[in-house]
């Protein structure tokens, strides 16, 4: 189900903010500007897209392959339509189709560099079908809009087949209601899950503070995090875990070097693979 709210541009800016290295992202934002750009007044934002767009990949790849996923998408496009003409009363026929078109074009270019051949060849097929059927676009357009997105059509392939969790839309929607934690710590998206997992793994069993807080040292040096305040450390791994807030703080200091030895470095060598 997508969201039933327009996000406003506070909500916007920390979609960007957190996902601003998603290839899907980037990829919305450099095909559908143009789009928001001629669709007065409904400026239907390329975050918008991401947004939308995650919503519907999560359902489709939820859905088993049969008659469940071709109802799902079977009046998808009015169900879109109808939503987002509730959030501008004033937006044209013209605004909700381009609006419409730019979530199935997006989803359509993730499905077809899935590897299976359910999605990269069914699905993608009827949502370009559903596009050509409800909109008078020329082929032209079509093109231009996959020449956009093409640039990132490797790390889309590798977010979608390695990396994706079925929780996109979920991600994103912490984000927009403050819930987030290690999210925007994470310096790639993509490989939140990952990292977080690593992290929780590793402090598993641990319970003096600096050696709690060496993994979180060895991802912030290997580059796969930012340091993360106290508050966002003790909320994702629990409160009263590291009970000194001044000793965390020591450890994750930029300007010093609290651990060495081969532990560490083989420590920090297991993050900097993630990134590989």
């Amino acid at each position: 189900m997508t969201m039933l709210n327009r996000l406003n541009e506070e909500e916007q800016g920390r979609i960007v903010s957190c996902f601003e290295k998603h290839p899907l992202m980037l990829a919305c934002q450099r095909a559908f500007l143009r789009y928001q750009a001629n669709m007065l007044p409904l400026m239907f934002a390329p975050e918008e897209v991401f947004f939308e767009s995650a919503f519907v990949i999560d359902e489709i790849c939820e859905l088993p392959h049969n008659d469940m996923a071709c109802s799902y998408l079977d009046g998808l496009w009015n169900r879109l339509r109808i939503k987002i003409g509730k959030w501008e009363r004033m937006a044209t026929c013209e605004n909700l189709d381009m609006a419409v078109s730019s979530i199935f074009f997006a989803v359509a270019f993730v499905m077809s560099r899935h590897w299976t051949t359910f999605y990269n060849c069914d699905v993608f097929m009827w949502l370009m079908h559903t596009i050509a059927k409800n909109m008078k676009i020329e082929r032209e357009e079509m093109l231009n809009v996959f020449s956009d997105m093409i640039e990132y059509c490797d790390e889309i392939e590798e977010w979608i087949n390695t990396m994706y969790d079925g929780c996109l839309s979920q991600e994103i929607d912490s984000v927009i209601r403050g819930e987030a934690t290690f999210l925007s710590v994470v310096t790639d998206p993509r490989k939140c899950k990952a990292v977080v997992g690593k992290l929780h793994a590793l402090m598993e069993g641990k319970t003096k503070p600096k050696d709690v807080v060496m993994p979180i040292r060895a991802a912030m040096d290997a580059g796969v995090i930012r340091r993360p305040t106290y508050e966002e450390f003790s909320k994702e791994f629990g409160e009263g875990r590291i009970k000194a807030k001044s000793s965390y703080n020591e450890y994750t200091k930029l300007d010093q070097r609290p651990y060495t030895g081969d532990e560490y470095g083989a420590l920090r060598r297991e993050f900097e693979r993630i990134t590989e």
